[in-house]
């Protein structure tokens, strides 16, 4: 992860794999280090997209960065490749929507 990042690359297969190491941080009680795993958010619609802008919005919503936390939840809505994960992150993340 480090040498993709340092690269900057991304792929199908590091996106699954930073969502996976962020959702990690984010349970265990992390949210700085799923904040940082899950940056940079990638751009565009699909799976790994929407679940990184969800694992984000949580972090930062867990930060008390709230603005950005609704903005992010709003982007992981956005990015869902169809209306079921779209419907499934709504429901996720309704409490931060909710606030904003």
């Amino acid at each position: 992860m480090a040498e993709a990042k340092k690269i900057r690359t991304s792929t199908a297969a590091i996106d699954a794999a930073r969502y996976f190491l962020a959702y990690q941080h984010l349970l265990y009680g992390a949210p700085n280090e799923a904040l940082a795993e899950s940056e940079p958010l990638p751009s565009g619609i699909g799976h790994s997209q929407c679940l990184l802008h969800s694992v984000a919005a949580q972090a930062l919503w867990k930060l008390s960065r709230h603005d950005e936390a609704v903005l992010s939840a709003r982007q992981a809505i956005e990015a869902a490749p169809t209306e079921e994960p779209r419907s499934e992150l709504s429901l996720e993340l309704a409490a931060i929507l909710g606030a904003g």
